[in-house]
């Protein structure tokens, strides 16, 4: 089964149920090494990127 490394609005539950159609999914806490979460310049939505040193926080999505 594949996992996703879900980060910004999409660890909001309600949101997250509403994409998924469901809201019994499989999550636990992650962090993703050498990346940084930031707002888009002038949008409304976070964005990932590498950068060395860095942690992004987020959910890990399992049973996909």
């Amino acid at each position: 089964m594949a996992s996703v490394f879900l980060y910004g609005t999409l660890r909001h539950a309600p949101l997250l149920a509403a994409v998924l159609g469901r809201t019994d999914a499989r999550l636990s806490a992650a962090t993703l090494h050498g990346h940084a979460v930031a707002w888009a310049e002038g949008q409304a939505f976070p964005m990932i990127h590498a950068r060395e040193g860095a942690r992004a926080e987020g959910l890990l999505l399992d049973g996909l």
